[in-house]
């Protein structure tokens, strides 16, 4: 093996982890995406700065492992040689396709599609531009406009939202969600959706199989999902954006006002840690306390 890839092991190979990691950590985190791990690991860190509580993050190659190996948890859960163990599980369309979910006091959604969400807000843009160029908070606020740019993106990335949901839906064999932004971007503004593209998009790839499947209700699927994604996020559509497409679109976006250059998406994405919003994901650490609360209860009980 590559000394820099990342070793994957079997689902129960996976929860061995909480027999081995009892000396060194208080609760053991899993989550879906190995390229995740960073992120989560510098936002538990700020999000339990005022404890001592050890925290340790693996990720399990997607939903399906992370269910199966919660599931194989609940059979060893409470026992003295276990540490606990927790399970966060990103939302992805799951709501809006009515899918059925996990309900656990140890098993949590993320309250938007991915964790990469999080990282795409005003005091990030902020303090990136800062960095970048020097200025003042105040002018880089101003400058990159941050409420008005979200809300412009949130209306161009609807339509191709609600095709990739309607996709899965209908689970056509075509590339969704984890197509990278830059197939639907402008060639000369990279922060902006091409509906030419989107429209390509429609016609050459999706359109194709689902003619190739003799399959019918297209329209009628991709309507009712419209209406069922403004019942349930209204004017908050931003949450179910693909996080990794939704966080491209903000890098481009933010570089035209700094030197233009290329931006390292790791980098960013440290900076983005250090710095984003932490009142946004409280939900995390309030579940994570109650659940280690009862969990401690149980074994003293």
């Amino acid at each position: 093996m590559d000394s820099n890839e990342i070793p994957t092991y079997s689902n129960d190979g996976y929860l061995g982890f909480s027999v081995l990691l009892t000396q060194t950590t208080d609760v053991l985190i899993y989550i879906e995406d190995e390229k995740g791990v960073h992120i989560y690991e510098t936002l538990m860190q700020r999000l339990f700065s005022d404890t001592s509580i050890e925290i340790r993050v693996e990720a399990v190659s997607g939903k399906k492992n992370l269910k199966d190996i919660h599931r194989k948890n609940e059979a060893e859960e409470h026992r003295e040689h276990l540490v606990p163990c927790f399970f966060i599980a990103d939302l992805d369309f799951d709501d809006i396709k009515g899918e059925n979910k996990v309900r656990d006091d140890n098993f949590i959604y993320l309250e938007r599609y991915s964790i990469e969400n999080y990282l795409v807000d005003e005091e990030v843009g902020i303090n990136f531009v800062k960095g970048r160029t020097n200025e003042n908070k105040r002018l880089c606020k101003h400058k990159i406009e941050f409420d008005k740019w979200i809300e412009n993106i949130s209306k161009q990335t609807r339509k191709l939202v609600t095709i990739f949901i309607t996709v899965q839906k209908l689970r056509l064999p075509v590339d969704n969600a984890k197509l990278p932004i830059a197939r639907f971007t402008n060639e000369k503004k990279p922060y902006e959706i091409d509906e030419r593209k989107v429209g390509n998009y429609l016609l050459e790839k999706v359109f194709k199989d689902y003619k190739r499947n003799k399959m019918y209700g297209f329209t009628k699927h991709y309507l009712s999902i419209d209406r069922r994604i403004t019942t349930m996020y209204g004017s908050e559509f931003k949450k179910v954006i693909p996080g990794k497409q939704l966080l491209q679109l903000f890098i481009s976006y933010l570089s035209t006002y700094t030197d233009g250059k290329g931006v390292n998406r790791v980098d960013f994405e440290n900076i983005a840690c250090h710095c984003c919003d932490l009142s946004t994901l409280y939900y995390l650490k309030d579940a994570i306390n109650n659940y280690l609360t009862s969990y401690r209860a149980a074994l003293a009980g």
